[in-house]
């Protein structure tokens, strides 16, 4: 008895000890939505301005379907000031919005609407005061006629890498045995149109051509990163040819191609970002020659006015770091495939994703493992469905210095489907990600004595921020835990990625998010992880 009584008495110590790991130096404030029409609510956009923040939101039409538009203004403490419903300007003459950029200090609504009269379909954009909330009238900027059923307009927005000019890409249809042109437009805050490039063919007449990034420089210049290669062809006998990256400048009335070359290494991803200070650069990840898996990292700084590589950075990661996180039973298999196989031992699906710059001169270079399953089923009427699942698995950061120099590679363990509910940012000189994650990550306690009763008491799901350290190590910390009772209103948040917004000015950086506290009642989140 009095054993039975000191071992539930040490498991009540172990647990009683158990520290849940909460960060304390993010702000975090709440502010309530104001609902107008409907208790379903998007945030379209979110952004700062010099005495508060804007929200643009749109909520549904309830029967005839649609939705109503409104910008929402608040103050520095998210206190409500005023909502401006802009719904008629927005839907008027049935435009149908895309949504808005923020370009300088002008915000740019984009629409289209399509005229089936004379079969063709017009982008119009138009600049609007955030304070009144007045549009400006449409302004015809791209123009697309179709032959026998609306197509829609294949176009892309991206802003310059200083946000001063706006780039419009577009991908007009084409016909069976035409090569693809694409127009390339650019813009300034006020809607000018600075130059454009109308039926630009990259094709070439043998050869398979795609073209992977599209990027506006702070210059006004235009990046491409363009693949291309030799299709196989068995009727003339003719294999396929190797694959040839390049990087093709466009300014106003000039093309310059330029030759990326790999010495014995297979690239397995590519591509190509600019980083807040405008440096451009070409990364992503290789495999050794007759390699399977991902065998390590490769960063390019690339010349903004030559297009050609200034200077090249590689690196290999090691065992340890592709085998984190695998049991030893997977560790084994894999060293089986290698020595009776010749199966390297490797990373999969890796993708480059962007570069972070830090403020002490340091580089991170984001990639994630990314996925796309296809599912098909029957039902009992012999119809068959297919169902496409984009899966966003582990997000790893390789940190490079100051010197220029690879020092680690780290790793944040998560799995998302579709929209991938995280974020990642600079902070503090480290790559910080934002996800939802189980509360039971953030205590420490000992797993082995842990009773049922306790594992329920720390159920249920937290905002965390995970931090990628300089050693390679991840430290997560609960932002929010809907258990807590200051939170607990606040219980659900919307898919993080998808409705979240990251907004950085001058120096701060701040995150802002849909919450859901009740039967119709929504409220915003906002986060601030500022260093203090």
């Amino acid at each position: 008895m009095v054993k039975s009584i000191l071992i539930l008495f040490i498991i009540i110590i172990c647990f009683a000890s158990a520290a849940q790991r909460m960060n304390e130096e993010v702000e975090i404030t709440f502010g309530n939505i104001e609902l107008q029409k409907s208790s379903k609510v998007i945030i379209v956009s979110a952004f700062k301005v010099d005495d508060g923040y804007i929200v643009l939101k749109k909520e549904p039409i309830r029967g005839p379907g649609g939705y109503h538009y409104f910008l929402e203004k608040f103050n520095e403490d998210l206190k409500s000031q005023n909502t401006h419903d802009i719904s008629e300007q927005f839907e008027h003459d049935d435009f149908v919005i895309d949504g808005i950029i923020k370009v300088a200090n002008s915000y740019i609504l984009i629409s289209t609407k399509d005229f089936a009269d004379v079969r063709k379909e017009v982008l119009y954009g138009q600049t609007f005061d955030w304070e009144s909330g007045e549009l400006s009238e449409p302004q015809k900027i791209f123009t697309q006629k179709y032959e026998k059923k609306r197509g829609g307009i294949n176009y892309d927005l991206k802003t310059s890498s200083d946000d001063q000019l706006m780039l419009l890409t577009i991908h007009p249809p084409t016909k069976k045995g035409e090569k693809e042109a694409v127009t390339f437009e650019v813009y300034d805050s006020e809607l000018e149109r600075l130059y454009s490039e109308e039926d630009v063919v990259f094709e070439e007449e043998d050869k398979n051509y795609s073209i992977n990034e599209t990027l506006l420089g702070d210059n006004g210049n235009i990046y491409l990163l363009g693949t291309k290669y030799t299709p196989r062809n068995r009727k003339l006998g003719i294999a396929a040819g190797p694959i040839e990256n390049e990087i093709i400048t466009i300014s106003d009335g000039s093309q310059e191609n330029t030759e990326i070359k790999f010495d014995k290494k297979i690239v397995d991803d590519i591509s190509m970002t600019i980083s807040e200070d405008g440096t451009l650069y070409v990364g992503g990840y290789y495999r050794v020659m007759d390699g399977i898996g991902i065998d390590g990292a490769f960063l390019f700084e690339i010349n903004k006015e030559t297009g050609e590589v200034d200077n090249e950075l590689w690196d290999a990661f090691t065992r340890e770091f592709i085998t984190e996180g695998w049991s030893d039973r997977q560790v084994e298999k894999a060293k089986k495939k290698e020595t009776k196989k010749g199966k390297d031992l490797g990373l999969s699906n890796l993708e480059f994703r962007s570069v972070i710059k830090h403020d002490d001169g340091s580089i991170s270079m984001v990639g994630e493992v990314f996925w796309i399953t296809y599912h098909t089923s029957t039902d009992a009427n012999g119809n068959t469905s297919t169902r496409t699942v984009y899966h966003y698995g582990d997000l790893v950061a390789s940190k490079i210095s100051k010197e220029g120099e690879f020092v680690n590679h780290g790793r944040v363990k998560k799995h998302h489907t579709y929209f991938g509910a995280y974020e990642y940012f600079n902070l503090n000189n480290e790559v910080a990600v934002l996800f939802m994650r189980k509360r039971t990550a953030l205590y420490d306690f000992d797993k082995e004595t842990v009773t049922k009763a306790q594992k329920k008491e720390m159920a249920g799901l937290a905002l965390v921020l995970a931090q990628i350290q300089e050693d390679g190590s991840v430290l997560e910390t609960g932002i929010i835990d809907y258990r807590d009772e200051k939170y607990e209103r606040y219980r659900k948040y919307k898919l993080i990625r998808r409705e979240g917004h990251l907004i950085e000015n001058d120096g701060s950086t701040e995150f802002m998010l849909l919450t859901y506290f009740g039967k119709k009642k929504w409220g915003i989140c906002k986060l601030d992880f500022t260093p203090k």
